[in-house]
């Protein structure tokens, strides 16, 4: 997942996806974290219910990606 964060913040997406796609994943939902944070930090109020459960629903959406990506690199591809 490293060196899918090191494709993504140097512009590469392709590359990204190719070596880990949950990591191009967890990196697109930082950026859009980015912003939330800034403004929980800026106004000291917490993002609405909604904002965190979508927040919640992504990541573990980006999990399953993960895993599933993970067990076919391993049994389909190495097979």
């Amino acid at each position: 997942m490293t060196t899918s964060w090191a494709y993504f913040v140097r512009g590469n997406v392709f590359a990204s996806a190719g070596v880990n796609t949950g990591g191009l994943l967890l990196a697109t939902y930082a950026l859009f974290v980015i912003p939330i944070s800034a403004r929980v930090a800026w106004t000291g109020r917490s993002p609405s219910e909604k904002t965190l459960r979508t927040g919640a629903l992504v990541l573990i959406a980006i999990v399953a990606v993960t895993a599933i990506d993970w067990f076919f690199r391993l049994f389909v591809l190495e097979g």
